[in-house]
């Protein structure tokens, strides 16, 4: 099965603001962009698609989706996240349009990784399981936060 005939970007947009809200994930998330450098969409996305029953994305398949998405990250979220970062402590209505617009581009950078989702088939394994397999492959490790929802 294609991801693209499986959940669409609306449903992985959900389930990632639900899963980004439990408590722990954001801090988890956070850790990871700042501290090793994952993309926070993209580990979602190994989460999510592993909830859908899907088997776990190789590192060759995991870089090929983080290419894809490498441009509008580089070029349109990081410097609207820069911008959101630099106006926290103003607060005000600057920094929530900044929010906003920051929070648009991440979607709109997950509808591109889940377009860009190789061909995957189904995996009869538990979706902690796989989704474990596929954050092992991306590097990260102990993000159990992550996986108590699935």
């Amino acid at each position: 099965m294609n991801v693209s005939d499986g959940p669409g970007a609306a449903e992985f947009w959900r389930w990632s603001i639900a899963c980004y809200d439990r408590p722990g994930v954001a801090a988890f998330c956070l850790d990871l962009q700042d501290r090793l450098g994952r993309d926070v969409n993209l580990v979602l996305l190994l989460v999510f698609l592993a909830g859908q029953g899907f088997r776990p994305l190789s590192p060759t398949e995991i870089a090929a989706v983080e290419r894809a998405a490498a441009p509008f990250r580089q070029w349109a979220l990081l410097p609207a996240r820069a911008r959101r970062r630099a106006l926290k402590a103003a607060g005000g209505p600057e920094y929530a349009a900044a929010k906003a617009a920051e929070l648009d581009l991440e979607r709109e950078s997950q509808r591109q990784m889940l377009a860009a989702a190789p061909r995957l088939g189904r995996d009869s394994r538990p979706a902690p399981e796989i989704a474990a397999a596929s954050l092992a492959a991306y590097g990260v490790t102990g993000a159990g936060v992550l996986l108590a929802g699935l």
